[in-house]
């Protein structure tokens, strides 16, 4: 077998022209590409604000459900062992957030107990108006610091049942429960 040797013409960059060849590569990207980077990063923001949104608005309706019931756990708990009695009928009453916080060890943490009663995202009160020195009763609402981003409230009394709201009102005994 033989080979034929074909005259290759050479082509080849002169020193000036490999410069300009070289310049014109590192110019960067293009008005179209950046444009382009910038419409898909907007879509996958559009996308994931909303559920981001979502998921602080559901954790912070499930911390308050949390707390409710661990309030609702310590009143039970309080009241079943006559801590805070009135009179001589010996009946246990129920806490305020204060009382709870001088319990060893206390049933709920400092955010809850100190005023102004805040944590992730919702305001919790204890109501005593119905309690009497032998009938005891406590109402525990919390109430969203934002009602506009969130119109959920909630409501719990000494049957632990939790009750919600989702028009912003008050909940009561009448509202559904979870």
């Amino acid at each position: 077998m033989s080979y034929t040797k074909i005259p290759v013409t050479e082509y080849s960059i002169k020193p000036d022209e490999e410069s300009n060849v070289r310049r014109n590569s590192k110019q960067g990207f293009t008005l179209i590409e950046l444009t382009m980077v910038a419409v898909i990063l907007m879509i996958i923001a559009a996308i994931a604000i909303p559920n981001f949104l979502r998921s602080r608005l559901s954790a912070q309706e499930s911390s308050a459900i949390a707390t409710l019931r661990t309030i609702a756990s310590a009143q039970a708990q309080v009241q079943s062992q006559g801590e805070f009695t009135e009179g001589t009928s010996g009946v246990g009453l129920y806490g305020s957030f204060l009382e709870l916080s001088t319990l060893d060890p206390p049933p709920l943490d400092e955010s809850i107990t100190l005023p102004p009663n805040i944590k992730s995202g919702y305001q919790f009160s204890l109501d005593f108006s119905e309690q009497t020195e032998d009938q005891p009763y406590y109402t525990a609402l919390a109430v969203p610091l934002t009602p506009g981003e969130n119109p959920r409230h909630f409501f719990t009394d000494p049957s632990g049942v939790i009750r919600y709201t989702t028009d912003g009102s008050i909940p009561d005994l009448d509202s559904p429960s979870l």
